[in-house]
């Protein structure tokens, strides 16, 4: 090897440490497909979030669907995955057409035959808000997968949609070992509908054959 090739290989490796820096320079450089992304992604981990980075990697992943081949699509998903982890909390919600994106991939995945990859491309969609139409493809899926039904009953905010859906399963008694979770939709749907009167809002005492009993009675019981 020449004094000129150990340079470029400094200077390769040191580009590399640096991805994490400036993705809107190093990305295009090396990342030019996801076999890229999985020799690097130890680089890519330490990526901190920016629209630019989660859309480059989606789009490199649809390129990998467009061949008709799976290989590294897991990288791919994991790559953003841990991107968005490493959001600042205060930088407020993503964006719209980010979140856009995301949905595009998990819809195109969450059905996917490796349960690494269905488990992946949920994640990436957890904690976002959704517009009413993302909403109402999970509730036309729910029955297919628990990674639809993990996004609705952890949907991040109050929704009526949701709040109407987890009402119905819980008269329908669908769901039965996650009770808790459907009730706890709608205390979220209470809590947020009457934060100064919340007195108003009582839960509904039964769903189905099973029922509530008021705070009083269990005291009594016990």
């Amino acid at each position: 090897m020449t004094a000129k090739d150990l340079a470029l290989y400094d200077v390769r490796r040191i580009e590399l440490a640096l991805m994490w820096s400036d993705p809107g320079t190093f990305f295009p450089k090396y990342l030019r497909s996801l076999d890229d992304v999985a020799a690097h992604r130890r680089y890519i981990r330490s990526t901190p979030y920016s629209e630019y980075a989660v859309e480059y990697l989606s789009d490199l992943l649809w390129v990998r669907v467009s061949e008709s081949r799976r290989r590294n699509l897991i990288h791919g998903l994991n790559a953003i995955k841990s991107i968005l982890r490493n959001r600042n909390a205060g930088m407020g919600r993503i964006p719209e057409a980010t979140v856009d994106r995301l949905f595009e991939l998990y819809q195109h995945f969450v059905f996917d035959r490796l349960e690494t990859i269905r488990w992946s491309v949920s994640a990436i969609l957890k904690g976002n808000l959704l517009r009413l139409g993302q909403i109402k493809w999970l509730l036309n899926h729910y029955q297919e997968s628990e990674h639809v039904v993990n996004r609705l009953l952890r949907y991040p905010a109050y929704n009526p949609t949701v709040a109407d859906w987890a009402r119905e399963m819980l008269v329908r008694e669908d769901f039965i070992e996650r009770r808790s979770e459907l009730l706890g939709r709608l205390i979220v749907s209470l809590l947020t509908r009457c934060p100064r009167k919340r007195e108003a809002c009582q839960p509904p005492r039964s769903f189905g054959r099973s029922t509530i009993r008021p705070a009083r009675l269990r005291r009594k019981a016990v």
